[in-house]
């Protein structure tokens, strides 16, 4: 046991990450080596696929083998901030056929933020070639906005950080040459911890800094309640991929993303008044005639920059309501949308305005797949 750091606590967690491109040592050092912001959880797990083989003559298995490398689950919850440096930016402008490497350094002493420690001789738990699989963006009254991202990747490492003969802290990068030779031979070099610290709360987004439209596509009503009294969301936005393997590999050499892609949001509202007409009163006209609805979700923080989402061709998937005594009515209801259907719009000090059509998820090598 470490006696210095008996139980591992939060403030002894800090997560760095290298650039995309994940078996490359210049993807892995200096200035291609940034923090992941304002984390407020890591979650990791490893799955184990066992291919049990039984043969005629034989009551029991004749072979429980592991017959392809296990995949790493990767979680990383954050205080979502849209900003150039943070996990999302890689969403909507990274390639997602290409993978990176994260690292969580660990420090030895208890209650010592990061940017004192000293990096040599500290435990860090890396894990190689990680694939987005999904973000899930969500907010409540009085809430932070916030992020979930989930990885998957080849290849988890625990190991001492040592120091460099080139100056700075080293280690082995956890990735492994998955289209090549699929051996873990590279390094990784970091620098000082007190350069990678950040600790701005200005980029943060609060709920009164959060703008909800909804309406329908059509002129008739929505038959949902007015979006005037939301009291959460959940905005998720899945990648699906499918791992490719090939004759002499133990790894997938590609996990390639998968299309189309069907994203999701979710509301949940107290009900004061209704969106309906003459046309639509009931459930089954409604539904007969398949509306569909259009969202903007608009974000702003303290440093006066904007971030919105604007989502066409929504369509309603589920919709309840729940009324019980001593409680308000409130009414749940979820919509889902092609994603290519979704716009990113970036308002740099409210001056100009940057418009993405889609995610980098429609990429193939940086190319518009869907047109």
């Amino acid at each position: 046991m470490n006696s210095r750091r008996p139980v591992i606590t939060y403030e002894n967690v800090y997560l760095l990450k290298g650039k995309p491109g994940a078996h490359s040592l210049q993807n892995n050092s200096g200035a291609a080596i940034s923090s992941v912001e304002y984390v407020q959880g890591i979650n990791f797990s490893v799955d184990n696929t066992r291919t049990n083989l039984g043969a005629v003559g034989a009551k029991g298995f004749i072979d429980k083998s592991i017959r392809t490398a296990p995949d790493v689950q990767l979680t990383v919850n954050v205080l979502e901030t849209f900003r150039d440096e943070s996990l999302f930016s890689g969403l909507i402008s990274g390639n997602h056929n290409l993978d990176q490497n994260f690292y969580a350094i660990i420090g030895n002493k208890r209650s010592v933020d990061f940017k004192d420690i000293s990096m040599s001789g500290s435990d860090a738990i890396s894990f190689g070639n990680c694939f987005l699989n999904s973000v899930a963006i969500s907010q409540s009254t009085n809430g932070i906005l916030t992020s979930q991202y989930s990885y998957v990747g080849s290849n988890l490492e625990a190991q001492k950080i040592t120091a460099s003969s080139l100056g700075g802290f080293t280690g082995k990068a956890p990735s492994i040459n998955l289209s090549g030779n699929q051996l873990q031979d590279i390094k990784f070099q970091f620098t000082d911890p007190s350069s990678y610290y950040t600790s701005d709360s200005d980029f943060l987004i609060t709920s009164h800094q959060t703008r909800i439209e909804i309406g329908s596509n059509d002129e008739d009503g929505a038959f949902l309640i007015k979006p005037d009294t939301l009291q959460n969301f959940n905005l998720n936005l899945p990648v699906k991929r499918k791992a490719i393997y090939s004759l002499g590999k133990k790894y997938p050499v590609k996990r390639k993303p998968l299309f189309p892609s069907l994203g999701s949001i979710n509301f949940t509202a107290l009900a004061s008044d209704f969106e309906s007409t003459d046309s639509n009163k009931n459930l089954k006209d409604f539904l007969n005639f398949d509306h569909s609805f259009k969202l903007r979700i608009s974000f702003d923080n303290k440093k006066l920059q904007n971030f919105s989402f604007q989502i066409r061709n929504a369509k309603l998937k589920a919709h309840s309501y729940n009324s019980a005594l001593e409680s308000q009515m409130a009414s749940e209801f979820s919509l889902e949308f092609d994603v290519s259907d979704l716009k990113v719009a970036l308002d740099r000090l409210m001056q100009e305005t940057e418009f993405h059509d889609g995610f980098a998820i429609l990429l193939e090598d940086g190319n518009n797949i869907l047109t």
